[in-house]
């Protein structure tokens, strides 16, 4: 007797079909995708659920004013922020519309606070206090603001590195020319060796001399420390320490990272940690942060795994995090559990806005770059901005929208608007199109 296996995936028994068997229509609902959507399904409206419950709670909503010169433009207009959210999201966004790389924004006022019943009965007073902000970001729920110039934006993005066969194929899925040959080099030279620890100790030994002076160093009172007690419980449960160090010298570790074993072909690389953060030498913490990612690269393919989990990202597309992990062959999605916000931005502010936070939005037909071209700024060569925009061009972005505020006679200065639309254009083949758009006019307003 033989078995064979036709195209449509029936068996045949010594030249015979088995009959399809339509005794119930139910047979197809083992299928293991339609398993995994009804999975997918039972989360979501799971989130959904605790969601409502949340913004029903007492004091869960917030709506605060913000006022200051935001992404290094001292010396600039202070710039009138506005958010409405539930209130464990309010810090994030004071980090996330930060004024500069180690401070966030403080709150002036804070105008509401309570649950969405309450908010509904308020919703007239803030809709006021919105119209008179220079940018509003309004978490989207049952009976929220909205309104026709918003867009809506995603602001946690969850990178994930897919894991090849060797090495080598890991580097080539580096987007950046300048870090495959940085990576390269680095293997050539074989100057650093990783090992893995399980134990409690590993893990006190990173938190301690790894991971905290790190935060320290880098963020300032701005940076945000994970609960120990917390940490111990994770690493207890699918946790273990990466821990890297020069191949010649002393053993002690110069940088490591905190792995999550995620299951399914998965690890995390949740957290990491360097000794020398303090030193302020950018080329030696360029270096072990590179040996860093590569240990976690080679572990992730010694075990055959399937993906990296880069972690948490803003959705700003000029964010030093987030061009890193596209450099590194990084995609994103918007991460489990993410808000979802209607941004929206004064007709006379969106070019400076823009141009200093370039937000990726939802768009209908998939991922939408919002950028602003602010004629005020410092001027930029062609080569310049072709740097800036090349790595947007492995996003899948469907659209981009861009506000200018150039006129009279700079718009046609070389170093201005010209250079900024020219590498654009060279660079961004979209399925969608790239709009040009007037500031303080109408969106029909195009150039």
């Amino acid at each position: 007797m033989t078995t064979s296996s036709s195209g449509c995936g029936r068996s045949s028994v010594m030249g015979h079909s088995k009959p399809p068997r339509h005794r119930d229509g139910f047979s197809r609902l083992h299928h293991p995708v339609f398993l995994a959507a009804l999975r997918s399904a039972a989360s979501f409206a799971r989130r959904h659920v605790l969601r409502i419950a949340e913004l029903l709670a007492s004091e869960s909503i917030v709506a605060r004013r913000y006022v200051g010169a935001l992404g290094g433009s001292s010396g600039r207009e202070s710039v009138v922020l506005f958010f409405v959210g539930r209130g464990r999201f309010a810090r994030e966004f004071e980090v996330y519309f930060r004024e500069d790389t180690g401070r966030g924004i403080a709150p002036a006022a804070t105008l509401f606070r309570g649950n969405l019943v309450q908010y509904l009965l308020h919703r007239a007073r803030l809709a006021q206090e919105a119209r008179e902000a220079d940018l509003v970001a309004h978490e989207v729920f049952p009976g929220a603001l909205a309104g026709a110039d918003g867009h809506l934006h995603y602001p946690m993005l969850q990178g994930s590195l897919h894991v090849e066969a060797s090495i080598d194929r890991q580097i080539c899925r580096m987007r950046s020319r300048a870090q495959r040959r940085r990576a390269r080099d680095l293997l050539r030279r074989g100057g650093y060796r990783e090992w893995v620890e399980h134990g409690p100790e590993a893990l006190e030994q990173f938190r301690a001399t790894l991971y905290e002076p790190y935060v320290r160093a880098r963020f300032g009172a701005w940076g945000f420390i994970n609960d120990p007690a917390e940490l111990r419980r994770l690493y207890a449960s699918k946790g273990y320490i990466l821990f890297v160090a020069p191949s010649a010298g002393p053993s002690e570790p110069v940088c490591g990272a905190l792995l999550l074993d995620e299951g399914s072909g998965v690890v995390a690389y949740f957290l990491n940690g360097f000794s020398d953060a303090g030193r302020r030498d950018p080329a030696r913490i360029a270096e072990h942060t590179m040996a860093l990612e590569l240990a976690v690269m080679k572990h992730a393919i010694e075990r055959r795994l399937l993906r990296i989990e880069l972690g948490y990202t803003r959705a700003i597309l000029s964010d030093g995090l987030f061009t890193h992990k596209r450099r590194l062959g990084g995609d994103f999605t918007p991460q489990a559990g993410s808000p979802l916000f209607c941004v929206r931005v004064r007709p006379t502010r969106r070019a400076a806005i823009f141009a200093r936070f370039p937000l990726l939005a939802v768009g209908p037909h998939g991922w939408r770059a919002l950028l602003g071209f602010d004629d005020e700024a410092p001027r930029l060569t062609k080569g310049a901005w072709r740097g800036m925009f090349k790595s947007y061009r492995q996003l899948g972005l469907w659209q981009a929208t861009v506000w200018t505020n150039a006129s009279g006679e700079r718009r046609r200065d070389p170093l201005g608007e010209p250079a900024f639309r020219s590498a654009l254009a060279e660079l961004l083949d979209l399925p969608g199109r790239i709009d040009f758009l007037i500031d303080g006019e109408p969106s029909e307003s195009k150039r």
